[in-house]
């Protein structure tokens, strides 16, 4: 997954914006995947399983 400069600080953005805090997790595995990482890393990190972080990042 690529994301551009512009879209990688609207994310970030969106983070930081508590009225967003629901979608805080689907926008995390975003950013994790736009990184390199992959689905087990994330889900390692965030706590959650494989199939939920697919489902999210779809």
């Amino acid at each position: 997954m690529k994301l551009t400069n512009k879209d990688e600080q609207q994310l970030k953005k969106l983070l930081k914006n508590s009225s967003f805090s629901k979608f805080h997790k689907r926008l995390q595995i975003i950013l994790f995947r736009s990184k390199g990482m992959t689905y087990k890393e994330i889900s390692e990190l965030l706590d959650c399983n494989i199939s939920t972080n697919i489902v999210m990042a779809q």
